[in-house]
């Protein structure tokens, strides 16, 4: 399952302090968060079918982060991309309310968005179809409305306040800690709708269904510059972190280039 656990404008360091994971089918290729050639100062990974992505942010603030929203009697069928959403924003220079405002809902299969900077961030989803600001505190984000009480949602955000509240100094292992399903849920708890990401194997002898594509954290300062942005996965039945980014320190380095 799809989680985005985050705090906005309440800590004295940074304003938005987010960590998410991605669940994704075996057969979709993608590519691990860097910075695009076709988009120079925007990080984040890629959907090599569609050519879009879940979760980005760019040298100039803006950060968008996209989950689908689950409903099974709506057909995903003859739909865009909705990765086209995110990358669309983080390309653009358009204020992040208007570019809400004129999605077509009904072009796209279910998602929630949370899309802005470090000053403003807002959320939408395609079956209420509005833009809402999110309030400051801690919030929490899956495959339904922000905030829907799923035991994940409610306990990545639980984690995620008391963590904040009790440490001065972030630790990237520790933020990633509530993603993985054994800290987030009791044996036989599950969400509504929650696909396992076990799976059988094809008649091929690939693996289908879904499973977790790893974690990303990212934290933004009050100047609205990304710090940080971490991707970690399982590789050899551990948990390893790596693409480490400092987006101020890339910026810098293509100004010095021009």
């Amino acid at each position: 399952m799809c989680l985005i656990n985050f705090q906005f404008d309440g800590h004295p360091k940074y304003k938005l302090i987010l960590a998410a994971n991605r669940d994704e089918f075996y057969l979709r290729p993608t590519e691990t968060a860097h910075f695009w050639k076709d988009h120079p100062t925007l990080l984040a990974g890629r959907d090599l079918m569609q050519m879009g992505t879940w979760l980005g942010v760019t040298t100039s603030g803006r950060i968008a982060a996209l989950t689908n929203f689950r409903d099974p009697s709506v057909p995903d069928a003859d739909k865009i991309s909705r990765g086209a959403i995110v990358r669309n924003f983080l390309s653009s220079d358009i204020a992040p309310r208007e570019f809400l405002e004129n999605l077509v809902p009904v072009d796209y299969a279910g998602f929630n968005l949370l899309a802005g900077d470090a000053n403003q961030l807002f959320y939408y989803n395609n079956i209420d179809a509005k833009a809402e600001e999110v309030e400051p505190g801690i919030h929490g984000l899956s495959n339904h409305f922000l905030d829907t009480p799923w035991p994940k949602v409610v306990k990545g955000a639980m984690y995620l306040e008391r963590y904040l509240s009790d440490n001065q100094e972030i630790r990237i292992e520790d933020l990633f800690a509530f993603l993985q399903d054994a800290d987030q849920a009791d044996e036989g708890e599950h969400d509504p709708g929650e696909r396992s990401g076990e799976s059988d194997d094809c008649e091929d002898g690939q693996r289908c269904g879904r499973h977790d594509r790893g974690g990303w954290q990212l934290r933004l300062d009050g100047d609205g510059v990304q710090r940080w942005p971490q991707r970690c996965g399982q590789r050899d039945g551990q948990r390893r972190c790596s693409g480490r980014h400092d987006l101020r320190r890339h910026q810098r380095f293509a100004d010095r280039d021009q």
